[in-house]
């Protein structure tokens, strides 16, 4: 399911709930994009921390933290005195955590426009002017902002409120789907699509502790099924890189374990770390059984190899 654009909804759009399917329709669409609220939160933190510039765009041009979602908190607080108290609290909780994130990209401008010398006019911040000096600062050195230690409080706060948006959107659309089951799509094919987003960020992730955090995110929306068997192999190779063998293995045991088709390669390199703990036998049931899959890689190629050194022992 794609993000809906919060600036294509006016509150005067939302009519309240009624008694024919279309009213309910109606509804259930709009509570849909407050998605655009976690969205947003995400987005703030990539943008305070991305190494390279920012690159997403919008219609009116560059994407930046300062921009208002004021229209879909708007349509939240004219929904909520409609809706049952299970979806009230939810769409409560991301108002306030709408509100606490611009107060904070506020402090985020002030904070920004001082490092990078920029005046404030009466008619207050120029926020392209900021966002352009911004990526000109981080072509040449990345976020060096981050070296010092307000900003460093800043995307802690940036983070939590993230994480606390993400998590109300998902309340709130786990009880949609319960009051109104035959409106909404599957968790499945929602959390895959989430999962699969949170996957991709995480494999381009340098830092192998926020590529865990980035992946213990994404399997909240399931311990099983394919994007849960990739997210479980990530994480392996995330923790072998941290030198931690036996999550990496508890991770490629899970990755296997997830999904019905299991990926060849989390049981190569679990095979692989067993190797290197000279657990004998269990590396030679993993090198075998990636022999098994019949299918030509490079993992394939080095069990084969490994399954050698283990017959010569």
């Amino acid at each position: 399911m794609g993000w809906i654009d919060p600036r294509l909804i006016r509150p005067q759009d939302w009519s309240p709930r009624g008694q024919d399917t279309a009213d309910e329709e109606r509804l259930v669409q709009q509570l849909l994009a407050s998605e655009g609220l976690a969205h947003h939160a995400q987005l703030c933190v990539r943008f305070y921390s991305d190494k390279k510039v920012f690159p997403q765009k919008e219609v009116s041009g560059l994407w930046s933290p300062w921009h208002r979602l004021s229209s879909l908190v708007s349509l939240l607080q004219e929904c909520v005195p409609q809706l049952p108290l299970t979806l009230q609290e939810p769409c409560r909780s991301l108002i306030v955590q709408a509100d606490r994130l611009e107060a904070l990209n506020e402090r985020w401008g002030q904070a920004l426009a001082n490092y990078l010398h920029i005046p404030v006019s009466a008619a207050g911040m120029d926020y392209p002017r900021l966002r352009k000096k911004l990526d000109n600062r981080r072509r040449r050195a990345g976020p060096i902002w981050l070296t010092q230690a307000n900003f460093q409080q800043l995307l802690a706060e940036t983070q939590a409120i993230a994480s606390a948006t993400e998590e109300a959107w998902l309340q709130l659309r786990r009880n949609l789907m319960g009051t109104y089951p035959h409106l909404v799509v599957t968790d499945a094919d929602f959390g895959d699509q989430r999962a699969k987003d949170l996957i991709d960020l995480a494999v381009g992730e340098s830092n192998p502790r926020k590529a865990i955090k980035l992946l213990q995110r994404a399997l909240r929306y399931g311990q099983t099924g394919i994007q849960a068997s990739k997210a479980y192999l990530v994480l392996g190779n995330q923790y072998a890189d941290l030198g931690d063998v036996d999550q990496a293995i508890a991770s490629y045991s899970r990755s296997v374990e997830a999904w019905r088709d299991p990926l060849p390669m989390a049981i190569y390199w679990r095979g692989e770390l067993y190797f290197r703990q000279n657990r004998r036998d269990e590396a030679r049931r993993d090198f075998e059984r990636v022999l098994e899959f019949g299918i030509w890689s490079p993992e394939r190629e080095k069990a084969a190899e490994y399954l050698s050194l283990l017959r010569e022992k």
